[in-house]
């Protein structure tokens, strides 16, 4: 289950980033 946590944390921090770059109204540019 550690696997699976660690999951949700990546995803919460890199959704957590998104939500502050569009709450600064800022363009979010991810390298590809």
């Amino acid at each position: 289950w550690i696997a699976g946590l660690v999951q949700t944390l990546l995803y919460a921090d890199f959704f957590y980033y998104y939500f502050q770059s569009w709450k600064n109204n800022s363009k979010l540019e991810l390298p590809a």
